[in-house]
């Protein structure tokens, strides 16, 4: 891990996607999406328009943090500004 990494650490599953803010080691802000590929219609046919519209209407709740730095662990990814 990156014991002072500061951003937004996101973990994928399969029904949701989670968000959470850290802050040199600090958890703060947390929110569970419902944007995992089975929330979002799988194993049903890609429709992209109302995969794009659900997501846009999620990810408006969290616009906030979407603008800080991304950082994870293990199959996540980090994106150092």
């Amino acid at each position: 891990g990156a014991p002072d990494s500061r951003g937004v650490v996101g973990d994928l599953g399969g029904s949701s996607l989670e968000l959470t803010t850290i802050d040199e080691g600090k958890v703060g802000f947390g929110i569970t999406l419902p944007l995992g590929p089975f929330a979002l219609g799988a194993p049903a046919a890609f429709d992209p328009v109302a995969v794009h519209a659900k997501v846009e209407r999620q990810l408006d709740q969290v616009e906030q943090y979407l603008h800080q730095r991304a950082a994870g662990c293990g199959r996540g990814v980090h994106y150092p500004s």
